[in-house]
Order: structure tokens, then C-alpha cells, then sequence
């Protein structure tokens, strides 16, 4: 006899994958961006400081 708890309603594994691969898409597009914004702000000082000298 199977005494593990079933779910009240059906896992759709193909949604499941999807949602978990979307999300890592989203937080490395995100971290990306955000890695992208601070090269930026590096190049931008570094430039900065190199004019004013």
C-alpha cells in the first residue's frame, strides 16, 4: 500500500520545468544587467579620472 500523501490535484512536469528554466533565465537577464551597470559605472569613473588629469 502507497501511504505517501497525493497531491489533490495532477503535477504537470512540463510546467514545472518550464517555470523553473524561465526563472533562471530571469535572474541571470537580471544579473546581467546588473554586472553590465557596474562595468559601466567603472569605465565611466575610470574615464572621468583619466580626463581630469
Amino acid at each position: 500500500m502507497d501511504r505517501r500523501k497525493k497531491t489533490p490535484y495532477p503535477i504537470d512536469l512540463e510546467i514545472v520545468t518550464q517555470t523553473i528554466f524561465f526563472n533562471l533565465w530571469r535572474i541571470i537577464v537580471v544579473k546581467d544587467a546588473e554586472i553590465n551597470a557596474l562595468a559601466d559605472e567603472v569605465d565611466l569613473s575610470y574615464s572621468l579620472d583619466s580626463l581630469l588629469k
